[in-house]
């Protein structure tokens, strides 16, 4: 199977973790499950990042172990990507590395967004 960049299936499965955020925890395997896709078809969606590539990891939850955690486990699994520090004007936002917006500073949803380099 040759997979395209510009096929929708990545879209999905990041729109699934927020849509099911908090029910369960998000893995690989529930994405793949609930949207029909084999977990080695997500698995190339990160292979065929080239490398210096970067994926954006960004959600709509504040809840640890869909934000930081999934980023730690992440990259403990591929050890061929690494993490890039974001950095913002709003000092208050920035936690180890990752953006991370609570409903209480600014009066908003909360947010989370990481980004993962392949390593070149």
């Amino acid at each position: 199977m040759i997979i395209s960049s510009k096929g929708k299936y990545g879209l999905v499965a990041l729109m699934d973790i927020c849509l099911y955020s908090g029910s369960e925890a998000v893995t690989l395997k529930s994405v793949s499950k609930r949207q029909n896709i084999s977990e080695r078809y997500l698995e190339q969606i990160f292979s065929i990042l080239r490398k210096g590539g970067i994926i954006t990891y960004s959600t709509c939850t504040i809840i640890a172990e869909e934000n930081q955690e999934v980023i730690q486990a992440f990259l403990e699994s591929h050890p061929d990507f690494e993490q890039v520090a974001l950095d913002h004007l709003c000092k208050d936002i920035v936690v180890n590395g990752c953006l991370a917006i609570t409903p209480e500073q600014y009066l908003t949803d909360g947010f989370f967004i990481a980004q993962l380099r392949k390593k070149a």
